[in-house]
Formats: structure tokens, sequence, C-alpha cells
């Protein structure tokens, strides 16, 4: 059973409807809730109205997702040491000789990591310590990384 809800009751019910008990739904539920209650003219449109021009789902309501770039790939790889993914993790509090930062370096195929703590994050060092401390111990291979941000260069 529906009921013709007269005009001026409009806006506060649909208030009530809206901001409910499991507080502000969506146009979705809030058109289901309504239509199974009360009737008038165009009453779709009204709640698809109201629900848009709510400041505070307007407040968290960011919009559309970006659409993603592409699909993960797999890593096909045959062989240890083929591939590393490095990255660096810091600052942590200094060491007693002097460093805050760790060079983190996993062999993709094996999972194998080295760790190698760094004085700073500046290309020098980490140059060297991926060359000294990854590739002359356990072998050269293609280094993989996330495009960090570094120093705010390139951001």
């Amino acid at each position: 059973m529906q009921f013709m809800l007269p005009y001026p009751l409009r806006s506060s019910f649909l208030r009530s409807i809206h901001e409910g008990v499991a507080g502000h739904l969506g146009i979705a539920k809030t058109s289901a809730h309504v239509g199974r209650r009360v009737y008038w003219y165009m009453w779709r449109r009204d709640v698809e109205v109201f629900c848009r021009k709510c400041d505070r789902c307007n407040e968290f309501h960011r919009g559309r997702l970006p659409p993603r770039h592409g699909k993960l790939m797999p890593m096909v790889l045959g062989a240890p040491v083929e591939r590393w993914a490095c990255d660096l993790a810091g600052p942590f509090p200094r060491s007693s000789r002097g460093h805050v930062y760790i060079l983190t370096c996993v062999c993709v195929f094996t999972k194998y990591m080295v760790l190698v703590s760094l004085p700073d994050k500046t290309a020098v060092p980490v140059a060297k310590a991926i060359v000294e401390q990854v590739f002359l111990k356990y072998g050269a291979g293609e280094i993989l990384t996330d495009n960090g941000c570094e120093l705010g260069v390139n951001c």
C-alpha cells in the first residue's frame, strides 16, 4: 500500500529515508525505500536530485576511479639473479655507523633478499651498494624499481 505524499512533506520524508538508520543511502537504495512507501509524480527524479544535492554525501564522494592503464603481466623468469627488485626504506633511527636508510634487493626468481644499510639515498651510495653488495656477490641482472621520487626529482 502506498500513500500519495503531499508536496510540503516530500523534502522531510526524503531526508528521513536518505539519512535514516543506515545513514546516507545511495540513489538506488533510497529509491527502493521511497518506492515501497509513497508515490508522487516524478518521484524517482526527485530522489535522484535530492541524493545528488546532499552536502554530506558530496563531502566524501570523489567521483569515478580513474581507469587502470593495463592488466598485470606475470614475470616469466628462467634463472636466479636474472632480475633484482630493489627499493629504499627509511629514514630509520641513525645507527652507530651513521646509516639511516636500508636498500632492499630481492631476487625475483628465488625470493632471496639482500639488505644494505646506507647513510643517505643519493645515487652514488645506492649504485655503489648495488654493485658491490649485490651484483659482485650474487650475480648481475636486471633491476626492477618502483621509480621512486627520491629527493623530489621527476615526481
